[in-house]
């Protein structure tokens, strides 16, 4: 009975020693944040389609936003309030053909500068009739400040 307790302790430090190491992330996403954000700034940092083959414009844009006046050029009504001292924001343009979807975070990895953001769809059988016309939408994740220069968001179909 004492090997056992002994050795559940010892599980439980590992695993707490291992979260503590990992410096986790505490992120929160905010969908369809385009509704916050200024016209010019919608226009400047459109997408195109996924099977649009013949446009100039890029398929997705990620933006890190790190200080009040960086987020006041973006924004023009902003209901989230955000530490700048503590959290930066990515702000994410791409154009969704599941407009009635909403998204969660899957996974957040860091590695070098880059931090790698996989973000996952609600899923929905299939035929469920969500698919809409190609539009313009965007993604706003609030997370702890950290020294990375560049993200990568991966959408996970």
């Amino acid at each position: 009975m004492k090997k056992s307790k002994i050795f559940c302790l010892a599980a439980v430090a590992v695993l707490l020693f291992t979260l503590a190491a990992c410096g986790g992330y505490t992120s929160k996403i905010y969908d369809n944040a385009q509704k916050w954000i200024k016209k010019d700034v919608l226009e400047s940092n459109m997408t195109k389609a996924p099977d649009a083959e013949d446009s100039d414009l890029p398929k997705e844009i990620c933006r890190l936003i790190d200080s009040r006046e960086k987020s006041d050029e973006y924004f023009s009504d902003l209901p989230v309030d955000v530490d700048f001292s503590k959290e930066k924001m990515i702000l994410y343009f791409y154009t969704s053909q599941y407009m009635g979807r909403s998204y969660k975070i899957n996974k957040m990895d860091e590695m070098g500068n880059t931090l790698y953001l996989y973000i996952k769809p609600e899923h929905k059988d299939v035929g469920s009739g969500d698919a809409s016309v190609p539009a313009q939408r965007c993604l706003l994740v609030v997370t702890n400040k950290t020294n990375v220069k560049n993200v990568n968001v991966v959408l996970e179909e």
